[in-house]
């Protein structure tokens, strides 16, 4: 019985750990455009000292060279993406 309780216990503490981060996120009600095909708004860096030489935007299109390695990430959470 033990075992169930502490099973039962778990499995409520990791919903409320869920439910709590999709709280953040954004839930839009029309098509949210991730990219403008400009620039990196709405988007964060990884690592910034590097970025202007491993990212770019050519032809509407972001570019990664590879080299340095670089990482983007949107500035907020979003689901419901496809």
């Amino acid at each position: 019985m033990p075992l169930h309780r502490l099973t039962l216990t778990a499995a409520l503490l990791a919903s409320a750990f869920v439910n709590a981060f999709a709280a953040d996120a954004v839930t839009p009600t029309a098509k949210t455009e991730l990219f403008n095909g400009k620039d990196t708004a709405g988007w964060v860096v990884f690592p910034e000292e590097t970025s202007k030489e491993t990212w770019s935007i050519k032809d509407g299109l972001l570019v990664c060279v590879g080299k340095p390695n670089g990482f983007l990430r949107t500035e907020k959470s979003y689901k419901q993406y496809r």
